[in-house]
């Protein structure tokens, strides 16, 4: 039996990404409804504006690799657009949001928006630029800010770049499932960050994942989240 390292502040948020996107449409009201019944205590989702300057939840398509960046992919996929307004008004108080946000018109109507329903302290506002996102949480202090970091970080950076997220008043980093180990988690939390993997989507790893003390694990079965939580303990091998 392993032993399970604490998380920063609490239990581990169970990050439902799209809803329960096994059994409904991706992004979709059913789903995100669906993911809370089941026991995910946290949602994943795409923010964008669409052409009317509506705020829309939709999952944008996959970023490609192209030499040393990555180029994101502007078009969501097709299919009716769920308003975020409609969304909040279904989903309860207490389930943590964690959005993903591409750029400053959605990040300002997202805020308008959740703050006019006091949930800015359910809102977990995810990007990969530090400097934008160190900017935005200089100006929504109620919600809490997640940097993304794409691929793994070299050898001997980790450190330094969990102290640039302190230094910039960042609460989390998110990070592959792959790409964590418990001494990273370790490393997060002596600065007082919170650790995210995300695209954690089997059952062994999301255990491990939960017994190094990671503050929120992302995937897109709820059923794989859920059940190694209900027995965190429990030693896959």
């Amino acid at each position: 039996m392993a032993v399970s390292l604490p998380t920063l502040d609490g239990p581990a948020i169970l990050v439902a990404d799209g809803g329960a996107s096994a059994h409904a449409p991706d992004h979709s009201l059913e789903a995100f409804r669906l993911a809370t019944r089941l026991g995910a205590t946290g949602l994943g989702l795409d923010v964008l504006s669409d052409p009317s300057a509506r705020l829309v939840v939709a999952r944008r398509r996959s970023r490609v690799l192209r030499g040393p960046r990555w180029r994101r992919a502007d078009t969501a996929e097709g299919g009716e657009r769920l308003l975020l307004s409609d969304l909040l008004a279904e989903i309860p108080s207490g389930i943590a949001l964690g959005a993903r946000v591409e750029d400053r018109t959605a990040f300002d109507a997202l805020i308008q928006q959740v703050s006019a329903v006091g949930r800015c302290g359910d809102l977990w506002c995810r990007h990969s630029d530090l400097d934008e996102l160190s900017a935005w949480s200089n100006e929504a202090r109620e919600a809490h800010f997640v940097f993304v970091l794409h691929a793994p970080p070299p050898a001997g950076s980790l450190e330094r770049q969990v102290a640039q997220l302190r230094a910039a008043n960042i609460d989390a980093l998110e990070m592959r499932a792959t790409n964590w180990t418990s001494g990273h988690v370790a490393l997060a939390h002596r600065f007082g960050r919170r650790a995210w993997a995300t695209d954690a989507d089997h059952p062994p790893v999301i255990s491990r994942l939960l017994r190094s003390g990671l503050d929120a694990v992302v995937g897109r079965n709820v059923e794989h989240l859920v059940d190694p939580a209900a027995a965190p303990h429990t030693d896959p091998r």
